[in-house]
């Protein structure tokens, strides 16, 4: 696939197609974008992949009125496109974003040091977490029960990202793992990872990470 010129890809169903999107790179690091056909490729990237790398990611993307999703990248790339299932119209269903929205974007240490102030002891974890309302971004309606949440974590150290409701105690599992500086002359690529979140009385997420580390947070839509 080349910059510039979208690849048209055919899905079963209506609504919106759960798809998982591999990259793969060539010479140049570059990104990936799934999007609605008539919509454009916004500014929320899918896949985040460096040179001569094979990156995957899962996304929810709404399905156009000739049953195609498109997927865009930045630079040339072979791509494989999966469909591993549909979210069909109705109520009680999935409400996709037409073309993401980022929720928050921010580096940990420096928001630590915003709200907590330069003193602040960290523990020997290195791991702080950090409490968004979803309420405050003006983005998500009342009624929605739960979000589907792309989490996009930088390379500039290693470890993971855990994104969850406040309202449970963190799980075991992690959302997104990255390896830590890349060796590459590209700099460092960013990790992906979809998740559901439920949302309970607060209506907050909470997002547990390095605090060394540079995360953004993009909605891709709720389920009502």
């Amino acid at each position: 696939v080349q910059p510039g010129t979208p690849l048209e890809v055919s899905v079963n169903g209506t609504g919106s197609a759960v798809l998982n999107v591999t990259a793969i790179a060539g010479r140049r690091a570059g990104h990936v974008i799934a999007h609605p056909c008539a919509a454009g490729p916004g500014s929320v990237s899918t896949v985040n992949v460096e040179r001569r790398e094979i990156r995957s990611n899962l996304t929810v993307v709404p399905v156009s009125p000739t049953g195609t999703v498109c997927v865009s990248t930045s630079t040339a790339m072979h791509l494989v496109v999966d469909q591993v299932g549909v979210m069909g119209p109705g109520t009680g269903s999935f409400v996709s974003v037409e073309t993401g929205l980022y929720l928050d974007s921010f580096s940990l240490a420096d928001f630590l040091d915003d709200l907590l102030g330069e003193d602040d002891e960290q523990d020997d974890s290195g791991y702080r977490t950090v409490e968004v309302s979803l309420d405050d971004t003006g983005l998500v309606p009342p009624g929605a029960r739960s979000v589907v949440l792309d989490v996009i974590l930088d390379e500039s150290v290693g470890g993971y990202a855990t994104v969850y409701s406040c309202d449970e105690p963190a799980p075991a599992h992690s959302t997104v793992n990255v390896n830590g500086p890349a060796s590459t002359d590209d700099g460092g690529a960013a990790a992906e990872g979809l998740t559901i979140v439920e949302l309970g009385p607060s209506r907050s997420v909470c997002v547990l990470a390095p605090v060394d580390s540079n995360l953004s947070i993009a909605l891709q839509g709720w389920f009502r």
